[in-house]
C-alpha cells in the first residue's frame, strides 16, 4: 500500500470514528474541519469497500449497525497505531 492510499484509508477511519462521536454528519465534518459532502463520501466509500452498512441513517441520526460496532475497537486500534505517540512526555531531568 502507498503513502497516498494509507492516507486515505486513515482518513476514512477518523471519519467514521467522528461519525461514531458525534452521531450526526455535519457534527463529524465540523469536527474534522472538512465539508458535510466530504464526509458522507468518505462513509459510503468505506461501506462500499466493506460491503456492509455501518450505520443506519435516521432523522435523529446515525445509529451504529452491527457490523459498524464491530469495526470500531479496529478502527480505534489503527488509528492508534498510526499516531503511536500523540502526546509527547516531557524530559524530567530528576527520573
Amino acid at each position: 500500500m502507498n503513502d497516498a492510499q494509507r492516507d486515505y484509508d486513515i482518513a476514512r477511519l477518523r471519519t467514521f470514528v467522528a461519525i461514531v462521536k458525534t452521531g450526526d454528519l455535519q457534527a463529524a465534518a465540523e469536527q474534522l474541519k472538512t465539508s458535510h459532502a466530504q464526509v458522507s463520501v468518505r462513509l459510503r466509500s468505506l461501506e462500499d469497500h466493506w460491503g456492509v452498512e455501518l450505520f443506519k441513517r435516521t432523522p435523529s441520526g446515525m445509529i451504529l449497525t452491527a457490523a459498524g460496532a464491530a469495526l470500531l475497537p479496529k478502527a480505534r486500534a489503527i488509528l492508534a497505531e498510526s499516531n503511536p505517540n500523540p502526546i509527547r512526555k516531557r524530559h524530567d531531568p530528576g527520573g
